[in-house]
């Protein structure tokens, strides 16, 4: 869980006191190595899991989750994407677009559609922050998109821009605050991107074209887990319009459960019109990470 949560957390213990919670923040194959090595030693230490479709779905499918009846809003909330049965839950969706320096760019250059990240103004070292295509994340799940939609000429274009490619997602918003970048697409659009947009020359761009998506982040809990009782208790509480309510307000995210507004200052989901990862892509991973492997990186 990223930091964005310790808000959440904090007005789900003062509903709850007598539940500690202790958040660890990973990345999805550090997640999932850390459970399985829980899992051998035959001390099961974490409760719950939540992360991104492609790491919730591998422990949905290495039967790691538990099955249970879910929270009372299950039969509302958008259903979890290759899911195995009744084992995680959305809660929040989330939107991945991109993130500009002001002072860099001008306004007339600003992106508003795929094509506008092709401009030549953001050819060139020090324009183009991407994040890699290969590893679990906004990377992948938007280059999916991007790729499925406009093809192999989509790859040869910003093969063109001579973009930067990075792992670091979490210190490319920071690099283009500094000026290092114009522009780092995508980004996961959370309480700490707004936040740095009050506090730096940056501005978040939605790509209304498709070059937006949109992702449904889901919760579990960990099979064989200590706090069986009490991880359910959380994500009744995530998911209920109180939780959601909150998941709004403090994460700077979507509900999950229908009928809610956009995070203050944020466009609508209809405003954006964001693509998403069908099931099949998702499953598909591999596939799309050898292509993206052979068109920028051999």
């Amino acid at each position: 869980m990223a930091e964005d949560w310790n808000d959440v957390i904090a007005e789900f213990k003062k509903k709850y006191p007598e539940i500690s919670m202790e958040k660890v923040n990973l990345l999805g194959p550090g997640m999932l190595q850390r459970l399985a090595a829980e899992k051998a030693s035959g001390k099961m230490v974490a409760n719950l899991v939540t992360h991104g479709q492609t790491t919730m779905s591998t422990f949905d499918k290495q039967g790691d989750l538990t099955e249970w009846e879910g929270p009372p809003t299950a039969a509302l909330i958008p259903p979890a994407g290759l899911t195995q049965g009744k084992t995680r839950w959305s809660h929040s969706i989330n939107l991945f677009s991109g993130i500009v320096n002001t002072d860099i760019v001008p306004a007339d250059k600003i992106p508003t559609t795929r094509k506008g990240i092709l401009d030549p103004f953001f050819k060139g070292k020090g324009k183009l922050l991407l994040e890699d295509p290969r590893g679990n994340g906004p990377g992948l799940d938007v280059g999916t998109v991007n790729y499925v939609q406009l093809g192999d000429q989509w790859l040869s274009d910003i093969k063109g821009q001579d973009p930067t490619f990075t792992r670091d997602r979490d210190n490319g918003p920071t690099q283009v605050a500094r000026g290092e970048y114009a522009m780092f697409y995508p980004v996961s659009i959370t309480a700490e991107l707004t936040d740095l947009e009050k506090a730096a020359p940056v501005k978040v761009v939605y790509l209304n074209d498709g070059g937006t998506t949109i992702q449904e982040s889901t919760i579990g809990v960990v099979k064989d887990a200590p706090g069986q009782d009490a991880a359910k208790m959380f994500i009744s509480w995530l998911t209920s319009e109180e939780g959601q309510k909150i998941v709004v307000e403090k994460r700077k995210t979507y509900a999950a459960l229908p009928g809610l507004p956009p995070p203050a200052g944020q466009p609508s989901l209809e405003e954006v019109k964001p693509s998403k990862r069908t099931d099949d892509q998702i499953a598909r991973n591999n596939e799309f990470i050898d292509i993206f492997d052979k068109a920028f990186f051999r």
